[in-house]
């Protein structure tokens, strides 16, 4: 974690550039790779999860990828929805839960659980060794 591309911007106060690394109790390693530097401004999403028969991909909050990694030939699939915004589908449904009385679609804990993950990342960061979380 550091600040790399708005060093001479005095209101930055956070980093904006970041990299995780995680292991899960199956083994599994995963990271995540951020940054805010790439275009002043500019918002995008780009993702991959890649597992043993498959690996997931996006670059916009529309569309996903899939290419089956075991098929010959491979296949790929794609699923597209234009005009979602996932952030207003979010906030929509935050506001009907409260209406009905019910939770949102994703629970707000979990949520919290990537707040945690990030809280980690930053204490592994400052204190140079590895963060653990509970489950």
């Amino acid at each position: 974690m550091d600040r790399l591309f708005y060093k001479d911007e005095p209101n930055m106060t956070i980093e904006d550039v970041s990299s995780v690394v995680l292991r899960f109790k199956s083994k599994a390693i995963g990271s995540v790779t951020a940054t805010i530097g790439a275009v002043p401004r500019f918002w995008w999403l780009k993702w991959s999860i890649v597992g043993s028969d498959a690996m997931l991909e996006s670059e916009d909050s529309s569309a996903v990828r899939v290419y089956w990694s075991k098929t010959e030939p491979l296949r790929i699939e794609e699923y597209r929805e234009i005009g979602r915004d996932p952030m207003l589908l979010n906030q929509r449904d935050l506001i009907e839960a409260i209406k009905e009385d019910r939770e949102t679609r994703t629970p707000i804990r979990e949520g919290v659980k990537t707040l945690e993950l990030t809280f980690a990342a930053v204490r592994s960061a400052q204190e140079g060794k590895a963060a653990y979380l509970n489950d």
